[in-house]
């Protein structure tokens, strides 16, 4: 079980040792790259910007009090605090919304890996198409999902489970395209992460290691899609 957590904890630095060594697949990666970094930027620093009042209207309308002594004493540690778990609530809902225009680029990386790694897929336009059907229906689901982590992310003790949920939702997700290459159905993934709980544990937590770092979680996201696939490709 150790071995699973560790193998868990390093997929995306194994994802991207593999990428380096795949001028092939590093150029799949790069697209997504781009679109990350400029649409994280944007979104996180829209909601930075917007934060400081939404904290001063929260003040204003729980304790009626919009300066003084008492204000600075709660407004303060509510801009740390809150900065933090709205940043993790604002990273997971630009990944998805990135996630629906990096899906191609996502399915190709998963497959070609675990080609390379002699794990045989289907390939055809059909299963192609269907398997980007699915990648967005699901994007905009887990969406959904986001916006409610998003609102939780404002209340004291459910905001630190929003952000758990958030990574390990992440990390399934990541980990989604790798089964959809492999044409397994719902029950064949769930009962995967199931077995594979250590695993999935040490996926979030790697994924939770990148957030002191703005916006490096976004970049690891390539290269977590291929270190799951080399996961997969060992433990099925």
């Amino acid at each position: 079980m150790i071995s699973d957590f560790r193998s868990g904890l390093t997929f995306w630095w194994r994802g991207w040792g593999h990428l380096l060594k795949h001028r092939s697949l590093l150029s799949v990666a790069i697209m997504p790259l781009i679109l990350s970094g400029l649409f994280a930027f944007g979104f996180v620093w829209l909601i930075f910007s917007y934060l400081p009042f939404w904290v001063h209207s929260l003040i204003g309308a729980v304790i009626g009090i919009a300066a003084g002594f008492w204000y600075d004493l709660i407004y303060y540690p509510l801009i740390i605090g809150g900065g933090l778990v709205v940043f993790v609530a604002a990273l997971y809902v630009s990944f998805l919304l990135l996630r629906l225009v990096a899906v191609p680029f996502y399915a190709l990386l998963a497959e070609r890996t675990l080609n390379q790694l002699g794990k045989t897929t289907d390939t055809s336009w059909p299963t192609l198409l269907r398997m980007f059907r699915s990648c967005l229906v699901k994007t905009l689901i887990l969406l959904l999902i986001g916006v409610v982590l998003f609102v939780f992310s404002f209340v004291p003790v459910l905001n630190v489970l929003a952000i758990a949920a958030a990574l390990f939702i992440m990390a399934f997700d990541c980990m989604d395209f790798a089964f959809e290459a492999c044409g397994m159905g719902l029950r064949k993934r769930v009962t995967y992460l199931i077995r594979e709980r250590a695993q999935w544990s040490g996926m979030a937590l790697g994924l939770a290691l990148t957030l002191p770092i703005p916006g490096l979680t976004l970049l690891v996201i390539p290269g977590a899609v291929v270190g799951c696939a080399l996961i997969l490709k060992e433990h099925k």
